[in-house]
């Protein structure tokens, strides 16, 4: 998992963008609150890095698969999924 101030440090922008141009969570708070989607799930997870060779096959076989687990954990019933 990523924390905003980590990820604040290492993506590049400005400080007004910050961690919503990789995670967009208060676009999505806004959203929830105004009601046009549910309950956001308690947790968020991102991976960075060009992912080649043993590090696909671990990601393949299994961080995607624990996080999968965790999110049905959740009752997350939707992923946002971006390139980062």
């Amino acid at each position: 998992m990523v924390g905003a101030p980590q990820c604040r440090s290492q993506c590049g922008v400005g400080e007004h963008d910050g961690v919503n141009v990789v995670f967009p969570l208060a676009h999505f708070r806004d959203l929830q609150q105004r009601r046009v989607i549910g309950k956001l799930a308690p947790r968020h997870f991102g991976l960075m890095g060009h992912i080649e060779g043993e590090q696909a096959t671990l990601l393949i076989q299994r961080s995607a698969p624990e996080i999968a687990a965790e999110l049905a954990a959740d009752g997350v019933d939707f992923a946002f999924l971006t390139p980062a």
